[in-house]
Formats: C-alpha cells, sequence, structure tokens
C-alpha cells in the first residue's frame, strides 16, 4: 500500500463541500484510506491524505487534478510523498454524513 498528500489550493475551495467531492472520489476509485482537511496558508487549501494501490492512486491524482466542485476556484494543484498513518474511508464518511 502507497501513501499520498495532495494539496489543492485556490481563492475557493472551503464552503462548496470540496472534502466530501473528494472523499466520494476516492470511494469510486477503491481508496482504502482517506482523511482531508481545511489549511488556511496564503490561499484556502485542502490537504488530502490517500493511501491504497499505486494504480489506484495515480486514477485518483488525475481525478483531482482535473476535477473539480462546480464554484471551486483552484489555483495550485500538488503531490507529496507521505509517511504518516492514515485513517480507513469509512470512518471518514461516517464523520462525514453524521453518523456514528
Amino acid at each position: 500500500m502507497e501513501k499520498m498528500k495532495l494539496v489543492v489550493a485556490g481563492d475557493k475551495v472551503y464552503g462548496i463541500g470540496y472534502r466530501y467531492f473528494l472523499m466520494e472520489a476516492a470511494i469510486n476509485h477503491g481508496i482504502e484510506r482517506f482523511r482531508a482537511v481545511n489549511v488556511l496558508n496564503h490561499l484556502q487549501e485542502v490537504h488530502v491524505f490517500v493511501a491504497g494501490e499505486k494504480d489506484q492512486l495515480q486514477e485518483f491524482c488525475d481525478f483531482v487534478s482535473t476535477n473539480f466542485p462546480a464554484d471551486a476556484g483552484v489555483k495550485e494543484n500538488a503531490r507529496h510523498e507521505y509517511l504518516d498513518r492514515i485513517p480507513k474511508i469509512d470512518i471518514c464518511h461516517r464523520f462525514q454524513r453524521g453518523g456514528r
């Protein structure tokens, strides 16, 4: 299993369901582990941590770099190596939906 950190930055990546959009995309690409958090730097940023098989991660990264939620204002998209723990995607999915 490989891990990766993606950073999506722009003028409008908060308040438009971007993290949920990315989580649904991760599920559709068979990603097993996922976490997304908002970080405010010089632009609004969503940091996405994913783990899965190499081909799944590549397809997911390709999707993230070419697909955006409606109303998104993306200026930058970067990939980074990541080594720390990433939770299972079902934990994030339950939290996003308000379940337990």
